[in-house]
């Protein structure tokens, strides 16, 4: 088994963040660049344990809450509770990898963000590797969002306003 576990504490003066003006130019919103004194606390941690062999599952999970100094609101963009479970099942030459991540509901939301829901994706990979004298060819199949949920992931600029997004 293995393990790690990360707190932290940044007190960061002056600050910069968005808040949304109101306005819009070429049809995307306007920003307000503000600047104030902040606090980020939280946490990231991640355990491995062997399954059996060389198979593993892997649990990682974080969160971050941070504030205003001065007013105590949160601050624009910020993830919610997150994690991955995944395993590492090893077979021969072949590997294959499933991964469930995870979020929770983000509804400690900055001036005019909308809230996210929750989600858990499932993901998974799998490589195959032939040896050879002078390299190695791998053949690899990724899958992503197999159960075709929808996720919003609160960080993206999408996120703000579900009437009202950037395009990128």
């Amino acid at each position: 088994m293995r393990g790690e576990l990360n707190s932290f504490r940044y007190d960061i003066g002056n600050f910069n963040s968005g808040s949304r003006s109101g306005q819009m130019s070429d049809n995307l919103p306007v920003f307000n660049i503000l600047e104030g004194d902040s606090r980020f606390t939280g946490f990231d941690a991640r355990g491995r344990l062997r399954l059996a062999g060389q198979s593993w599952a892997t649990l990682a999970l974080g969160t971050v809450n941070p504030r205003l100094t001065t007013t105590g609101e949160s601050l624009p963009r910020i993830p919610p509770f997150r994690g991955t479970l995944g395993l590492d099942i090893p077979y021969c030459r072949l590997f294959v990898g499933p991964r469930l991540m995870f979020s929770s509901r983000q509804d400690d939301v900055y001036r005019g963000e909308t809230a996210t829901d929750g989600y858990a994706v499932l993901g998974v990979r799998a490589s195959y590797v032939w040896h050879r004298d002078r390299g190695s060819h791998i053949v690899s199949f990724i899958a992503n969002k197999v159960t075709n949920e929808l996720d919003r992931n609160h960080m993206s600029f999408t996120s703000l306003n579900s009437h009202d997004s950037i395009r990128m």
